[in-house]
């Protein structure tokens, strides 16, 4: 008997999350000011705190970045960024940090990165309070991660995309062979 009502307040909640999304995305649209977008953040953690008050500060901060990962890939929001000129000059400065650090390890694939964040680590557990070891893995770590940014989330992007496909072509299928033949494969 709990099992069933577990099922059901499991799928209570997905349908809420879904018509949590669409009512959002209904507030700020597919390409809201910066304004616009903080100012639907605001009541969202409100509306969030509202009903779990013991979520607050970072908590309540988490809940809305998965709720704006999942509008995002579901409704293909554009976040818009913040358009003060402190912000821009901070965007501005972060993208010349990652210019520089490109141009310093151009040459240097993600396998080379790996290897060489490695050493780092193996230096770090003979000599813990090394700082030039923390430092340099973290530059590596980083170089690494904007490298490898696009290809990723290329690749997220192709298996979305694969993953719809297969989803609409399970709903028209009605061959049991073919059925049967394709979940073998996904196992």
């Amino acid at each position: 008997m709990s099992a069933i009502k577990s099922g059901e307040m499991f799928a209570r909640s997905e349908i809420d999350a879904v018509e949590a999304m669409d009512v959002f995305a209904r507030v700020v649209g597919t390409d809201p000011s910066y304004d616009t977008w903080q100012a639907a953040r605001v009541e969202f953690i409100n509306g969030y705190v509202m009903v779990k008050p013991q979520a607050k500060g970072d908590a309540s901060d988490q809940a809305f970045k998965r709720f704006k990962d999942r509008l995002v890939e579901r409704f293909g929001v554009v976040v818009p960024k913040a358009t003060s000129e402190g912000a821009i000059k901070k965007a501005a400065e972060r993208k010349a940090k990652e210019d520089k650090l490109i141009t310093k390890y151009a040459d240097a694939t993600a396998t080379v990165l790996r290897s060489q964040i490695e050493a780092c680590y193996q230096t770090l557990a003979k000599n813990p309070d090394s700082k030039v070891a923390k430092a340099q893995a973290a530059e590596l770590a980083k170089v690494l991660k904007i490298k490898t940014r696009d290809t990723e989330k290329a690749e997220r992007e192709e298996v979305k995309s694969i993953k719809d496909e297969l989803r609409e072509a399970l709903k028209l299928c009605d061959d049991i062979i073919k059925l049967e033949a394709a979940l073998e494969a996904l196992q």
